[in-house]
């Protein structure tokens, strides 16, 4: 009793492996034969090289009683590729032949799950992710080293040494980063008789947002009061710089280059906004510019308090004064307020005169006019006059 065919799997060249099988007589009767291997020149034999099949133990001629057993074992040692065939014979009618097979497989064969890589389309700066196996597809072992990397690519996962048994793989993770719009290209070296592994990808260059000022300081403002500045957004990058820019915040009102922009490389659009406080006080806001790219311009000013006249004295008394003679006395005009106090000193008065401060002003907060006025009375009686301001 014997099996039908002995497979010994792949096998590198040059090496062996062995089969073993158990030749028995389950009957009554001895039996006689002689176990051999088949080779080329046997009629009955398929073409292979002598060599290739042997029997290390268990061959030649032999007798089997009743129930009495023998261990065969056949060494398959290829001495080329691919598949390889024989016949194990054991020479008696009461045992059929077992087919012999097995394949003669190269020691080494590195084999990469891919034979390129593109990455596409990258923004600079940016980074995308690629993945590939290594494998051994050979019958011994097979010793590489994967590189680094090369220009914008970088092997971050599997690099370095490897060592891979028959059918063994390993795992090798790549990030392609730009560094610049532009196409880039290299080989990343595997080594262990792999061919160095294509590497291809895009960079695209992205906008860049400039905002020429980032502040913009409208200083102190008159409530009511109205003062325009500008900025400018620029694309100082590649590709569109894309947004809408708001209408206006708080007190800040855009009053040209609202809306949605589209600026390709070297393009910009200017801003102009209003600053109209309608009270004193301290104002901000951050005017949004509608895009990842362009954060917003920061508007500040301040609404200036309101002036207020303060007289010191309000009532000029001259007393009693001679006819044909002359007095004079002298009151504060000023700005207790804020903002500016504006106005003209005059009178329209035939016996009073203004002799210094007459004319028109400008006051800011704290700052003061003196005016000096003189009564010369030309007949005896009361006399009024109002100074206007």
């Amino acid at each position: 009793m014997v099996p039908a065919s002995l497979d010994f799997g792949s096998v590198c060249v040059g090496a062996g492996t062995e089969r073993s099988l158990t030749l028995r007589n389950p009957g009554t009767t001895p039996f006689s034969g002689s176990v051999t291997i088949l080779g080329p020149g046997s009629a009955v034999g398929p073409p292979i090289e002598p060599s290739e099949y042997s029997l290390p133990a268990g061959g030649g001629p032999f007798v089997l009683g009743a129930g009495e057993s023998r261990e065969v074992t056949v060494l398959f040692r290829p001495q080329g590729t691919g598949r390889r065939t024989g016949l194990l014979d054991f020479g008696t009618t009461a045992c059929g032949s077992v087919s012999l097979a097995g394949d003669g497989g190269v020691p080494v064969v590195c084999q990469l799950s891919t034979t390129e890589i593109d990455f596409g389309s990258v923004a600079e700066g940016q980074s995308t992710t690629a993945t590939f196996s290594i494998n051994n597809a050979g019958c011994g072992t097979a010793v590489g080293f994967v590189s680094a990397g090369c220009l914008d690519f970088q092997a971050f996962e599997g690099a370095g040494a490897w060592t891979l048994g028959p059918g063994a793989s390993r795992l090798v993770r790549v990030r392609f980063m730009p560094s610049a719009a532009g196409s880039v290209s290299c080989s990343l070296e595997i080594g262990g008789g792999c061919a160095p592994l294509p590497l291809r990808g895009l960079g695209v260059a992205v906008p860049v947002c400039a905002v020429l000022p980032e502040l913009v300081d409208f200083g102190t403002v008159a409530p009511n009061q109205s003062r325009t500045s500008m900025f400018t957004i620029r694309n100082d990058g590649g590709g569109m710089l894309t947004g809408s820019i708001a209408t206006g915040c708080d007190v800040f009102t855009v009053t040209a280059g609202a809306g949605a922009y589209s600026l390709g490389p070297g393009q910009s659009r200017t801003v102009t906004v209003r600053f109209q406080p309608t009270s004193a006080g301290e104002r901000s806001c951050l005017l949004g510019l509608g895009g990842t790219e362009c954060p917003g311009v920061t508007l500040v000013g301040a609404g200036d308090a309101l002036p207020i006249c303060s007289l010191s004295p309000s009532v000029l008394q001259f007393g009693g004064v001679t006819v044909n003679t002359s007095a004079e006395k002298s009151f504060v005009l000023r700005n207790v307020g804020g903002g500016t106090l504006g106005g003209t000193v005059s009178e329209n008065c035939n016996e009073f005169e203004i002799i210094a401060g007459s004319g028109g002003y400008s006051l800011a907060g704290g700052e003061s006019r003196t005016v000096t006025v003189r009564f010369r009375p030309t007949i005896q009686g009361q006399r009024t006059c109002g100074i206007g301001l």
